[in-house]
């Protein structure tokens, strides 16, 4: 690994976050790691050509280098912003991407302010419950759903989390009662499916029986038809880790059938996808909200992800709005045009009309928007 000198450090409330960049010349890429402390939370690499010589590549490194330090001074400007602003849905947004960014403390506060704010923001309990998930601390993500399961009860999500918990709990009976009552729900959620069929198979890989479970045979047979569903309806899962895994199943060999599971993640990185929460924080508070570059990357990375998931309700809405805050956009230039041609002649009677026409009508408009981004 070749040095090439590159480290900053970013102070972020009682963190220190170390941004250090190098050379890996064996396999001729950049990499630029981000860490607090040595524990890594996130890290970039880009490949570079060896016959792209020795002071191009550090050049490379260096714009690497910068952009990656920018980027993370910019997002911690964004939480100070979204702090301020006592707007839960941003601070739900803002919690989802410190959990991309292995910050969960701050992911966690993220959704308690948003629950602090609204106290009906179902998104923020379920985002809270998986943070608590994915810190290993089962039982705080149970006891957060029990609070909210009378209200929010009937959400796939709120089930399924519940679920989750009570299988890192190793209660398996609870974990395939919300698995099930998830996917009573929605027959489609494909996580479920797979996470059920792990249960299953987890409980017999631990010898588990109780007469709230249902004969080993049976368990065997439901694992094997659940991880087959959740390939059927996301390929992403059709890996060569559950395949062995399902032929493990089969053999009865369910404790390398789980280590074959556990090697599997549960949201594939192609699903989570986290361009639309960094989108909105930026055009809300990161002033861009002008910013036609950063609309017109948006509205093409939805229009490729409703290519490959064309029944995805959720992309066309995004999709919605994003053109919307485009016409938005447009609207505004329009206005500074008729403003332009009325400095130019003040007695243009068609730019003062239009303007006029503009500045009452477009209220509406506005006022539109601004409900839809709340």
């Amino acid at each position: 690994m070749g040095n090439t000198g590159l480290s900053d450090v970013i102070r972020f409330g009682d963190r220190e976050v170390y941004i250090e960049t190098s050379l890996d010349e064996e396999q001729q890429k950049i990499v630029t790691k981000v860490l607090d402390n040595s524990y890594l939370l996130s890290s970039y690499e880009k490949p570079v050509g060896e016959a792209a010589g020795e002071g191009i590549q550090l050049a490379e490194a260096e714009k690497q280098h910068r952009e990656v330090v920018a980027d993370w001074k910019h997002f911690f400007y964004l939480y100070e912003k979204v702090k301020s602003s006592r707007h839960a849905p941003s601070a739900v947004r803002l919690g989802r991407l410190m959990l991309e960014r292995n910050l969960f403390p701050e992911a966690v506060e993220c959704f308690r302010d948003a629950l602090r704010w609204d106290p009906e923001n179902v998104d923020a309990v379920i985002n809270l419950a998986r943070a608590y998930y994915l810190t290993e601390l089962f039982d705080e993500a149970v006891s957060t759903l029990r609070r909210y399961e009378d209200r929010f009860g009937t959400f796939p999500d709120v089930q399924f989390w519940l679920g989750a918990a009570y299988l890192g709990m190793q209660e398996f009976p609870r974990a395939i009662q919300h698995l099930e009552r998830a996917l009573e729900i929605n027959p489609h959620y494909d996580a479920a499916h797979f996470l059920l069929g792990k249960t299953y198979v987890s409980s017999l890989a631990h010898s588990y029986e109780t007469e709230e479970l249902i004969p080993g045979p049976l368990r065997q047979k439901k694992a094997l038809g659940h991880l087959q569903r959740a390939i059927d309806l996301n390929p992403l899962y059709n890996q060569a880790a559950t395949r062995q895994a399902m032929k493990e199943i089969q053999n009865g060999r369910y404790d390398v059938a789980l280590e074959k599971l556990e090697e599997v993640e549960l949201f594939p990185k192609e699903v989570e996808n986290h361009f639309d929460e960094r989108f909105y924080l930026d055009f809300l508070f990161g002033g861009k909200s002008k910013d036609d570059e950063l609309i017109e990357n948006y509205i093409r990375q939805l229009q490729q992800r409703l290519k490959e998931h064309p029944d995805f309700p959720d992309l066309h809405n995004q999709l919605g709005v994003a053109y919307l805050i485009q016409c938005r956009n447009m609207f505004l230039k329009a206005m500074e045009q008729f403003r332009k041609a009325l400095k130019l002649n003040p007695n243009f009677q068609a730019a003062k009309r239009n303007l006029k026409l503009a500045e009452n009508e477009g209220k509406g408009f506005i006022i539109l928007l601004r409900a839809l981004l709340k």
